[in-house]
């Protein structure tokens, strides 16, 4: 595990509700990805060109998301709209 951003500054921020990130994961794939452990995600991605998705599609999407839930994260939310997806994960 590589170690991630340093406050070097020496700053108090617990007065912000924010904490500065100690560690967190890169790997590569096509692009690098970066993750904090325990953290959430929220992801959006599109339709290639934004075309839109026949119900088909859409359920085609689900399904694959809903496979790979509790095997790869913890999905708190997902919707599949029509050219768009958007999920809030925890990954495992």
């Amino acid at each position: 595990m590589k170690k991630g951003i340093n406050n070097k500054n020496n700053k108090d921020f617990s007065r912000t509700g924010f904490q500065p990130v100690k560690e967190f994961r890169t790997y590569n794939r096509n692009l690098p990805h970066f993750e904090q452990p325990g953290s959430c995600y929220f992801i959006t991605f599109t339709s290639a060109e934004g075309i839109t998705l026949s119900d088909e599609a859409k359920t085609l999407v689900l399904d694959s998301i809903m496979y790979h839930a509790g095997k790869k994260y913890e999905l708190d939310a997902c919707v599949v709209m029509e050219n768009h997806v958007h999920l809030i994960l925890r990954p495992l």
